[in-house]
Order: C-alpha cells, then structure tokens, then sequence
C-alpha cells in the first residue's frame, strides 16, 4: 500500500504566491515552519518504508525457509518408508 505524502498549505500563502505577491513576514515564518515540518515527517514516512519493505522480505524469507524445511522432511519420511517397506519385503522373502 503506497501512502499519498502532501503538505497543506495555508490558503493565504497560496493566494500570495498566484497573485506574485510577497508574504508577510508572518507568513513566511509560518511557511518555514510548514516547510520544516514537512521534511522531518518526509524522512519518518521514508524511515517507516523502508521498514516495512525489510519487514516483508524477512517475512518472505521466513515463509519460503519453512515451506522448504517442510518439503525436506516430508521426502525424507518417504524414502525412509520405502526403504522400511523394501526391507519388510525382504524379510518375508527369506
């Protein structure tokens, strides 16, 4: 699932920035503010990416290792019983 990432802008600064207009200097320390604290929570949201995406691949890892344990040992109890079953024959045989 890809998270959206957007800023909201206040209303002002953006009708500041159509008309080519300056902001005030309020304006502009609440757009640094805004513009600051959006590239701490960039760098959280691509943090937590990248978490989850090695949390998938470990997961990943895990599941295939497990199905591949599984498969092993199911081929070894059937060469086993035939190799018990194939004695068992012989056995009878003598």
């Amino acid at each position: 699932m890809e998270l959206e990432t957007s800023i909201i802008v206040p209303e002002f600064l953006l009708q500041a920035k159509k008309t080519g207009r300056e902001p005030s200097p309020n304006d502009a320390v609440e757009l640094e503010r805004v513009t600051q604290e959006q590239a701490v929570l960039q760098k959280q949201l691509d943090s937590l990416r990248k978490q989850v995406k090695q949390h998938q691949m470990q997961t990943q890892d895990y599941r295939t290792k497990k199905r591949v344990s599984r498969g092993q040992r199911g081929a070894k109890k059937r060469i086993k019983g035939k190799v018990l079953a194939q004695n068992k024959d012989v056995m009878l045989l003598h």
